[in-house]
């Protein structure tokens, strides 16, 4: 069995575009994101789609991220503002609906909340597509 690289190393990998350093980090951290987004945004779907906007923009600016101390504490401070962010355009939206004096229409009603549709969702991307493959 091969030994995972140390999280500082596996970073640094990523930040050189190695797409198995890109796949082991979301393997690694995906969970504990999933829990913090998923506890902060109380909707399983948004958790998700916003743990994959996160990736998927950390593999598409790999060669300008930082060098960091913790990855953990990197990954979930990004995830903070990416939930922070999906949290008041959410607010504002719905600010904007009722501002307009129109009921929601069905497909802005979601499941749970706090998203209203899909449309206020950040984009969802598939792994198998949108990841580098190993």
């Amino acid at each position: 069995m091969r030994q995972q690289p140390q999280p500082d190393t596996l970073w640094e990998m990523v930040r050189q575009g190695h797409s198995a350093a890109f796949r082991t980090l979301f393997d690694t951290y995906w969970e504990a994101l999933y829990l913090y987004a998923v506890r902060v945004l109380k909707d399983d779907s948004a958790a998700q789609d916003t743990i994959q906007g996160l990736f998927v923009h950390l593999w598409e600016s790999h060669a300008e991220l930082p060098p960091v101390t913790s990855v953990s504490a990197y990954l979930r401070s990004a995830l903070r503002n990416r939930l922070l962010n999906a949290i008041r355009d959410e607010q504002l939206y719905q600010q904007h609906v009722g501002s307009f004096g129109l009921p929601p229409t069905p497909q802005m009603i979601p499941s749970s909340m706090p998203f209203t549709s899909a449309k206020q969702r950040p984009p969802s991307y598939a792994l198998s597509s949108s990841y580098p493959h190993a």
